[in-house]
């Protein structure tokens, strides 16, 4: 048996989520992806997926370490 996990993925970028076992929430942005997606069933293994807003970029820094601000700008 899985466990029930939430994933945030709000931050702009495209991310590629995958869920797997378990009660999966994904609080993601329209650049987002849930990798096992396909028309028919768009949340793919994802159990509930909710879309948001991204943060803004200075809201994106507040809650990254300085050394993944450092690879962005490079």
């Amino acid at each position: 048996m899985g466990t029930a996990t939430t994933l945030p993925h709000f931050d702009g970028e495209r991310d590629v989520i995958s869920c797997g076992e378990g009660r999966d929430r994904v609080i993601g942005d329209v650049h987002d992806q849930i990798a096992d997606a396909t028309p028919a069933n768009p949340n793919g293994s994802c159990e509930r997926v909710t879309r948001t807003q991204a943060e803004s970029p200075a809201e994106e820094d507040k809650t990254q370490s300085p050394p993944e601000d450092d690879k962005e700008n490079s």
